[in-house]
């Protein structure tokens, strides 16, 4: 088995993919293996262009693209690169220091979007072509690219130019499946989660609408979230701020009926593969790799960004139907074990190295058996 060095971002829900990476290798004792998390520091992080993805309301001056800033802190970890037989890097960031590496070891570059699709889809107007080009060059050094969704990995195959077999689908990692349960409730008010740092963008003042029209009236909002203010406005509603991975998985999933995710603007949503494996069906928006994660109608809703009549019907409707949320949340475990449990995470991303380095050593000895040309 290759040695690999899976360098992996903290950042957004990249911290918890990571966390459940390492487990996953811990548990199999593949204890050749490096994990090392990893981005940049906070000043250099007001030193870099954003993908215009979040809002930021501190100091922020962008003056380099963080391909540089993470490669200037990245240097110890660059050293010892030839320690390696490949390295698994999450995401373009990261993986930057590394691919033009004098030493060969190839570069496996995990992915949630480009910055093509930031511009187009996200808004990111001043993302620059030539950090779009920058980006597709990084795709061509790399020796594979390892998408979670199906609609980055498009994007890259489509308008990066990068040759389908250099490019993989591997869904994000969630809580493995020996984790705690929702508990099916026949009857009663529905418990309803919502998880979003970033209230605005991911949908809360919609929510906090719908809610105080309509939904309060069957549904007891639980809002997982930095923001604070006017929590008493909102009736059946409970708001508990900030709360770690560890506790929302453990404590606040098993206890909810459905998790609403009506998001403006994400790549993916590691919440609605961590609610599947608790046995929750989600309602969520259709943006991003999300409808990839929701089979519409089978393990939850998908709806259009800020459609309230569709959002609002979709949790009334599983209030009113139990055996269809039942039904639902049954599906997206069981689909949730077969796709986002660690292990499979794992062991998918691990045979695509294996895989990719079997061929280039395949290359190498057609290289070698070539007969030399006769001279003239």
């Amino acid at each position: 088995m290759p040695k690999i060095l899976f360098f992996i971002s903290t950042g957004l829900g990249w911290r918890t993919v990571g966390q459940r990476i390492r487990d996953a290798i811990q548990l199999q004792g593949d204890n050749q293996h490096e994990f090392v998390s990893f981005s940049a520091s906070r000043l250099g992080r007001r030193l870099i262009w954003h993908t215009g993805y979040h809002t930021d309301d501190g100091l922020h001056i962008p003056i380099f693209d963080p391909y540089t800033v993470v490669s200037w802190q990245a240097n110890k970890f660059r050293s010892r690169i030839r320690e390696f037989d490949a390295i698994v890097a999450a995401t373009q960031a990261q993986a930057a220091p590394f691919v033009r590496n004098p030493h060969g070891v190839p570069i496996f570059t995990v992915i949630d979007s480009t910055r093509r699709l930031y511009k187009t889809e996200f808004g990111g107007s001043h993302i620059r072509d030539a950090a779009i080009a920058r980006e597709g060059t990084l795709f061509q050094d790399s020796e594979h690219i390892i998408s979670i969704s199906k609609w980055a990995a498009n994007d890259v195959v489509n308008h990066y130019g990068i040759s389908p077999d250099r490019v993989s689908v591997v869904p994000v990692a969630s809580q493995p499946s020996s984790y705690p349960v929702t508990a099916f409730q026949p009857e009663g008010r529905l418990n309803v989660l919502f998880v979003g740092g970033d209230f605005e963008r991911k949908g809360g003042t919609d929510l906090l609408e719908w809610q105080t029209s309509h939904l309060h009236r069957f549904m007891n909002l639980h809002l997982v979230t930095e923001r604070s203010a006017q929590r008493s406005e909102v009736p059946n509603t409970t708001w508990h701020g900030p709360v770690p991975n560890e506790k929302v998985i453990r404590e606040l999933l098993p206890n909810t009926h459905v998790l609403i995710h009506p998001t403006h603007r994400d790549c993916s949503a590691i919440v609605v593969a961590e609610a599947a494996m608790a046995g929750v069906p989600s309602v969520a928006s259709r943006v991003g790799g999300i409808s990839e994660l929701i089979e519409d109608g089978v393990t939850g809703y998908l709806c259009q960004i800020g459609d309230r009549q569709r959002f609002i019907s979709s949790v009334e409707n599983l209030f009113k139907d139990r055996n269809k949320l039942r039904d639902m949340g049954r599906e997206a475990r069981l689909r949730a074990c077969r796709i986002h449990e660690p292990t499979v995470v794992y062991k998918e991303i691990v045979k695509i190295v294996e895989r990719s380095l079997a061929s280039r050593r395949k290359v190498g000895r057609m290289r070698l058996g070539q007969p030399r040309p006769l001279a003239g």
